[in-house]
């Protein structure tokens, strides 16, 4: 399994607002006035992405390749010191001579190419533009050819591409092409007036997607999964797109979700399309947090050691709760001084099985203990004088990354057998779903991390994205959809699925 390439820190700049093509399915297209942004505005964007630490610039559009400042914007972001500089190209410019060998000459490092089907007759009728397959296709031929530049394919999944999905994988294979982006459509634009058109039943066709991950994955060519439901990974979790990629998301629609979170602007596309949407489920997330602050009713506080300074400051939405993450930080004097100060319950989350903690201070009214490798055998057979002192509570944490998940979790379907079967029949349990724990709802742990705000009590977005991957990014199995709860489960994290699979979770029962 690999994570999702966004470890890189791109940082997306439109260059244009005019395309030589007119797909059906263009997510842009209400942005498209046919104009070109100003070369010194674009300059300035980089210089800021830079000036954050990104140091990877994507230049798209519309259709970058048209801005007639293209060269000169490439060669300045070599020389602002981004380490790579990519494109997102329809391809058609490349096939002019000279162009793609101007583009490497003035650092052009990779060039995504949009290549959605090989039939003529299919292509054209996605892109509504004749001519369009004949020089796309010709200008990735010319490209694949340079040293110095990497060529990657887009691929849209839609009813008229995924039939041929895997053939047309092979025959750009055998032109030069070993990386592949295959993208789920998104509901904006173009793809949302003829949404009847672009969109499909994804769980009939689950099983030729997979294959077509599947041959890649035999050929040794890299498939990236983009937007596409995790559900339709069952049984094949490993090409479950990374959390990681959310950043991605958000930061292209940046102004948006700043507003959502601290002015309570709703975002324009809310409503019907909602349901296809791949950031339906963060938007709902934020709106939520967003509306306890001004309401006063903020979820419980999470302190750790990386943000305990933060106990000094006064914090939006007045939480009646706030955790201390670990024990070491419960029982310093520092964690003891600032909590003097503030009227507050104190709850603990500890990783560590109960033995060694039966030392927990007098002031904590509830200990939540992780479901982990380590506290496993001893929450399976509970026995400790440490419940007679404070109320226990078990969760299941989300987890970063992959790898965080399958170094540190259990599988959850067995472990909670053994728990049931323990002493656990009365604890509550969060983030696990009813049909694993046999109780009447669902309990999610909610308490977010002090520096999830900025100084100005402002929502930090970067990192309420960084908290919302790590805990609440959560999925469901296709077997789910007959579950009367539904509508109202958040499924089970996204990383403990890529790291055990959907089997390990019986969904519905």
């Amino acid at each position: 399994m690999n994570e999702y390439n966004s470890e890189n820190k791109k940082y997306w700049v439109r260059l244009t607002r005019v395309c030589n093509n007119n797909c059906v399915f263009c997510l842009d297209a209400d942005e498209q006035d046919g104009s070109f942004e100003m070369t010194e505005s674009i300059l300035a964007l980089l210089r800021a992405g830079r000036a954050r630490g990104f140091d990877h610039a994507v230049l798209s559009g519309g259709e970058p390749s048209l801005h007639p400042d293209f060269f000169a914007i490439v060669s300045e972001t070599k020389k602002m010191g981004y380490k790579r500089t990519q494109t997102i190209t329809n391809g058609r410019m490349f096939s002019y001579a000279g162009f793609a060998e101007r583009a490497v000459a003035a650092g052009l490092d990779e060039a995504t190419f949009s290549l959605h089907s090989g039939s003529p007759a299919d292509f054209e009728a996605l892109t509504r533009t004749p001519g369009s397959y004949d020089e796309a296709l010709k200008g990735f031929m010319r490209a694949a050819k340079l040293s110095g530049l990497a060529v990657s394919v887009d691929i849209l999944l839609t009813a008229r591409t995924i039939p041929g999905l895997t053939g047309w994988i092979n025959e750009l294979s055998s032109l030069g092409a070993s990386e592949f982006d295959i993208l789920y459509p998104i509901p904006f634009g173009e793809a949302w007036k003829h949404k009847n058109e672009v969109f499909f039943n994804l769980d009939e066709r689950a099983k030729d997607i997979v294959e077509a991950f599947e041959f890649c994955e035999e050929r040794g060519f890299k498939a990236w999964s983009n937007r596409i439901p995790a559900r339709v990974f069952e049984g094949a979790e490993r090409f479950i797109q990374s959390p990681l990629k959310l950043r991605v998301e958000v930061e292209a629609k940046r102004d948006m979700f700043e507003a959502l979170a601290n002015r309570g602007m709703e975002p324009p596309c809310r409503g019907e399309r909602c349901a296809l949407c791949h950031v339906s489920e963060f938007c709902r997330s934020l709106r939520r947090f967003s509306a306890a602050i001004a309401s006063k009713k903020m979820p419980s506080l999470l302190v750790t050691q990386g943000n305990i300074e933060r106990l000094d400051e006064n914090f939006p939405g007045s939480p009646k709760t706030i955790v201390i993450g670990g024990f070491d930080l419960l029982k310093s004097e520092n964690v003891k001084r600032r909590l003097s100060k503030r009227e507050i319950r104190v709850e603990a989350l500890l990783d560590k099985p109960l033995e060694n903690h039966q030392g927990v201070p007098d002031f904590v009214s509830a200990v939540y203990l992780e479901i982990n490798k380590a506290t496993a055998s001893d929450l399976s057979h509970l026995k400790s004088p440490f419940l007679d002192k404070v109320e226990l509570k078990t969760v299941l944490r989300g987890r970063a990354t992959l790898e965080e998940a399958a170094k540190k979790d259990v599988p959850i379907a067995g472990f909670m057998q053994e728990f049931l079967k323990g002493g656990g029949a009365e604890i509550e349990i969060f983030n696990v779903p009813r049909c694993l724990t046999g109780r009447s709802e669902m309990r999610v742990f909610e308490a977010v991390p002090a520096n999830v705000f900025k100084n100005s009590e402002e929502i930090d977005l970067d990192e309420y994205v960084g908290c919302y991957m790590a805990n609440w990014m959560s999925v469901k199995s296709a077997r789910c959809a007959g579950c009367s709860h539904y509508a109202d489960c958040p499924g089970i994290h996204i990383n403990h699925v890529r790291a055990f699979g959907f089997s390990n979770i019986p969904f519905g029962i």
